[in-house]
């Protein structure tokens, strides 16, 4: 989608961990946690899988998504990002 700026791990102090994931993975960015805020997961041709908020302890579950890389977007600061992950 417009205005969204693809990010790769730990690029401008965003981290997915860990990557590739089997369960749950945490995301910060400058090494705060993010809780509480909006994201949505695509698959790699484009399909939304699901919608969510970063739960409070700063982790997605992931374990039902089915082996693939995805982008998750997360909008935080006033703008969309994107940040590619390796389901395992």
């Amino acid at each position: 989608p417009a205005g969204i700026t693809p990010l790769e791990k730990h690029e401008n102090g965003m981290r997915i961990h860990p990557n590739p994931v089997a369960g749950s993975f945490t995301i910060s960015i400058r090494d705060q946690m993010l809780s509480n805020i909006p994201f949505s997961i695509i698959s790699n041709n484009g399909k939304k899988m699901f919608n969510g908020y970063i739960g409070a302890d700063g982790t997605i579950n992931v374990e039902s998504l089915p082996s693939d890389t995805y982008v998750i977007e997360i909008y935080h600061q006033e703008r969309w990002h994107a940040v590619t992950f390796i389901k395992k």
